[in-house]
């Protein structure tokens, strides 16, 4: 399996501010027509971000047509982006961001 990782929190800002879910969605649909997996990582305020109230991985994950298994919500308080690079070293799967994560160089 071809796992891609994408940083759903970064990708959503794509179209600028509002952030936009279906920016996640197109990059996501762009990602499958190559043949790649997606696991998508927010961090836990973006259901606030898109809609003032929380959404977890299956609310995201039903609205980006993906399993709950492949959308992923970093607990209240912890950031995604180390979450997201742990996934993305565990996996051997490549980003899609325009973070480049600076804070997380040393880790």
């Amino acid at each position: 399996v071809d796992w891609i990782v994408v940083d759903g929190s970064n990708v959503m800002y794509w179209q600028g501010d509002p952030p936009q879910l279906q920016v996640v969605g197109d990059v996501i649909d762009r990602l499958r027509a190559r043949g790649l997996r997606p696991v998508v990582w927010f961090d836990a305020n973006v259901g606030y971000r898109l809609s003032d109230s929380y959404m977890g991985s299956e609310a995201l994950a039903a609205r980006l047509k993906l399993p709950v298994a492949q959308v992923f919500v970093a607990p209240r308080g912890t950031p995604a982006d180390p979450l997201l690079l742990d996934g993305a070293a565990t996996l051997g799967a490549r980003i899609v961001s325009n973070d480049r994560y600076r804070d997380w160089v040393g880790q």
